[in-house]
């Protein structure tokens, strides 16, 4: 009796219609029904509404048969094919990526000298790697108008000699800086700069650098100071005179007296600015002129930029290194183990590359001479066999101190293993596993020709 007063003052709304509790005789039949009170006759009204709701509630859920259901377990893992199938396309995207090398073209030019960049149309890996490089070439007397870029460079002096200036952001006064073959330079954000070539010779200029937050992926944009495209030029005369505290005749008359675009040729004789042996210091590092990290005889040379030896390039974020290739040697078959992407310029020479990606799928191989930009993926492995002639190469890598991990010589992966693992692996006798660990005990990274 009480578990039925509780039960009717819980559903109390629902039971309005029925009296109070109280007991009630039933006519007895033959059959002999026991007893049955009006609180049980309820418990079962509410019973039988309860089961009719969940019968409705099932109706009503039920799939149509052009749409069976989904069982709960293929239902959570739906995320992770979605996952997998998005992981699965986007592999098959760098791998179809053409990585063949390329030339810079032409972008613009005149008397002074001209400026080339290689086009993320026809170097693709460029915006899948977020890289932008470009090549500035001044004649004698040309200079490249005072600009600023939207991103982080490494500069790279390929040929010739003469002088940059550079004015950091907040900078009083600019740092005049004598620069020659070889001479590498880290450019960070927000630096302004001009190129002049004081010289008969021609001044070549490599830039590689950043562009993950560039107004266009894999592409440099300048922002000219000067020049019938400088910044200055989209201003009204008002603004100008004001900013400059000029007549509005005198500010016009200064923005519009320069017609040349990005580059111009000085007059013989003009006098540029000197540069100082102190403003080098920490701006400027000669890689051929630098101590040497790696130097195998009849193999090869490497010297490797990074926060040591050049600090500013830890503002820049990217690393860099020179390398050059005795005859017919070869570069041990090797990648960046800390995610970097690897962006070779071919400076002179000439050799053979290929390129190994996942599943074992060469998806490179090709000649590579002067001129020529490559990018090798993310983990991808790349080796290179040069002609009699050597080859040299300039590259940076996207991370300030780069890691590489080989896979033959002495200080490769295989002679860290044990030799179970070798022979499990290989699925070879101990013999061939001595054999083969016997082999570049001595040479690591570079192989001299073997005749």
């Amino acid at each position: 009796m009480q578990l039925a007063a509780m039960a009717e003052k819980a559903n109390l709304e629902r039971v309005e219609d029925i009296p109070k509790e109280r007991n009630v005789e039933l006519p007895t039949m033959s059959l002999n029904l026991p007893r049955v009170s009006t609180s049980s006759l309820r418990s079962s009204s509410r019973l039988k509404s309860k089961a009719k709701e969940k019968k409705s509630s099932k109706t009503t859920a039920k799939p149509s048969s052009m749409c069976p259901p989904v069982p709960a377990a293929k239902m959570d893992q739906q995320p992770t094919q979605v996952s997998m199938d998005v992981a699965t396309q986007r592999v098959k995207e760098v791998m179809a990526v053409d990585l063949s090398p390329k030339l810079a073209k032409k972008l613009y030019g005149g008397d002074g000298g001209s400026y080339h960049t290689w086009s993320p149309s026809e170097l693709p890996m460029l915006r899948e790697g977020n890289i932008g490089a470009a090549k500035l070439a001044l004649e004698k007397n040309g200079l490249a108008l005072p600009r600023y870029s939207d991103s982080a460079k490494v500069a790279y002096v390929l040929q010739g000699s003469g002088r940059v200036g550079i004015v950091f952001p907040e900078a009083e006064k600019e740092k005049v800086v004598s620069i020659k073959k070889g001479d590498a330079l880290a450019l960070p954000f927000g630096v302004v700069t001009w190129w002049y070539n004081n010289k008969d010779a021609e001044l070549v200029v490599l830039f590689l650098g950043d562009t993950s937050k560039a107004h266009k992926t894999g592409e440099f944009t300048d922002f000219y100071l000067t020049g019938s495209n400088g910044i200055f030029t989209g201003f009204s005369t008002e603004f100008v005179s004001r900013a400059w505290d000029l007549e509005e005749s005198k500010a016009k008359a200064l923005v519009a007296s320069q017609t040349g675009r990005g580059i111009v040729k000085l007059k013989e004789g003009f006098s540029m600015p000197e540069p100082k042996k102190e403003d080098r210091e920490g701006m400027a590092l000669n890689c051929e002129e630098a101590p040497l990290d790696v130097d195998i005889k009849g193999g090869g040379r490497v010297v490797v930029l990074n926060t040591k030896n050049l600090p500013l390039v830890g503002e820049v974020g990217l690393g860099a290194d020179l390398v050059r290739l005795d005859g017919n040697a070869m570069c041990s078959p090797g990648f960046s183990c800390d995610s970097a992407l690897q962006v070779t310029y071919i400076v002179k020479g000439s050799g053979r590359v290929q390129v190994v990606g996942i599943d074992g799928r060469r998806v490179l191989e090709t000649t590579l001479k002067a001129g020529c930009l490559f990018i090798v993926p993310r983990f991808f492995v790349v080796s290179k066999i040069c002609d009699s002639v050597g080859m040299e190469w300039f590259s940076i890598i996207t991370t300030p101190n780069p890691i590489f991990s080989h896979l033959a010589g002495s200080t490769s992966v295989w002679k860290a293993l044990s030799p179970q693992v070798l022979q499990a692996s290989f699925n070879v006798a101990p013999e061939m596993e001595n054999q083969f660990r016997s082999k570049r005990m001595a040479e690591a990274i570079f192989f001299p020709s073997p005749n």
